[in-house]
């Protein structure tokens, strides 16, 4: 196996890691002068003579507003949102570090809810099963998504005239016959947070959706043991999510995004920081002031993850914001070949309403 370290490509993408793994490879890019995190390239060789895909892929415009994947609904009842997991697919990692060939299954991290007539509760079903995004053919841009406890299971081409991910995706994948999936993704070289929603292909009811992230993990081996790191989320998609409130005829919600910092102190094993500058955007573009969030979490032993809980650091006086009693969960991961990013799935409630999101962030001097 062949590396080579970074060089600019493409007007300025930055490749992180390339390797030759007997055929085509497909890497997470990313231009760290855009502000708008990384993409997915495809880069020549490799299988041919794909099938044709089984769904429609359409692209649609990535605004603040993308991130609220809900709605509103009739039930007034919102859960507190599971804490973040890999369910089935626990253990399931890409085949090196910082390459993804084709045939790659990246398991998503994810916390799922679903929407009934009595509001929104946990998804345990789609939590034990998981869901996995897989590379399946890099000449044509050709994935798969499956979440099993759903009945999704697609395979879709990246619309557009070259075969890749964009640097924010929005993509609505529709079938011929069946439910309807909307996946959002946005991140760094070797790293992605998003979600999903899936909806009901004849009615366009909200059946589940879910916040996740995945890419490539810091081999245990390479997982620094001293030192610390600052992880920073400086643009407004760094830290993203959606709220949900309960209403007189049930409950509304509204985008969150906001900025900020994650700090690991591998000597003593956690990580500690705050999600900044945090606002809801409602469904009129309304945007009012939101909680800032403390994080406190444990690093795994030997592993790239980690584990932890959140809190209200403040309770603006605002439609959508959560009171300062309210409390939550936090599960991430340490991504690329010495942990230079970071991505997890944070969730908040007082009890009333919920909140849930992603935290995207990277050393500053990292692709």
């Amino acid at each position: 196996m062949r590396f080579r370290r970074t060089r600019q490509f493409m007007g300025g993408l930055s490749l992180s890691l390339l390797a030759a793994c007997g055929g085509t490879t497909v890497v997470f890019v990313s231009n760290p002068d855009d502000g708008k995190g990384g993409g997915v390239i495809i880069i020549g060789g490799g299988s041919s003579g794909a099938a044709a895909p089984n769904v429609t892929t359409s692209r649609g415009a990535f605004e603040t507003t993308t991130w609220n994947v809900v709605g509103g609904g009739i039930g007034g009842q919102i859960a507190a949102p599971a804490p973040a997991t890999q369910g089935a697919n626990a253990g399931i990692v890409p085949y090196s570090c910082c390459v993804a060939s084709a045939g790659t299954e990246f398991s998503l991290l994810q916390s799922a809810l679903k929407v009934t007539s009595a509001g929104v509760s946990t998804d345990a079903a789609t939590n034990a099963a998981g869901a996995t995004l897989t590379v399946l053919n890099e000449n044509t841009g050709r994935f798969r998504l499956d979440i099993p406890s759903l009945g999704i299971d697609y395979e879709f081409l990246s619309p557009g005239s070259a075969p890749s991910f964009q640097a924010r995706e929005n993509l609505t994948l529709t079938p011929s016959n069946g439910d309807v999936v909307t996946l959002i993704m946005d991140g760094f070289s070797t790293s992605r947070m998003g979600a999903w929603a899936v909806r009901d292909g004849d009615t366009g009811q909200l059946k589940s959706f879910a916040f996740f992230t995945t890419g490539i993990p810091t081999p245990a081996q390479n997982m620094p043991t001293t030192g610390t790191a600052a992880y920073r989320a400086d643009t407004g998609s760094g830290t993203v999510g959606v709220v949900m409130v309960p209403t007189a005829g049930g409950f509304a919600s509204a985008a969150l995004s906001g900025r900020g910092q994650l700090i690991a102190d591998f000597d003593v094993g956690v990580v500690v920081g705050t999600l900044t500058n945090m606002q809801a955007t409602d469904a009129n573009n309304v945007t009012t002031p939101w909680n800032d969030v403390s994080v406190a979490a444990t690093i795994s032993g030997g592993a790239p993850s980690f584990a932890g809980t959140t809190a209200a650091a403040t309770a603006p006086a605002a439609p959508f914001a959560l009171k300062s009693t309210a409390s939550g969960q936090i599960r991430g991961e340490f991504y690329g070949g010495s942990a230079e990013q970071v991505g997890a799935v944070w969730s908040l409630s007082d009890g009333t309403g919920s909140a849930i999101g992603v935290f995207g962030g990277k050393i500053p001097s990292s692709p």
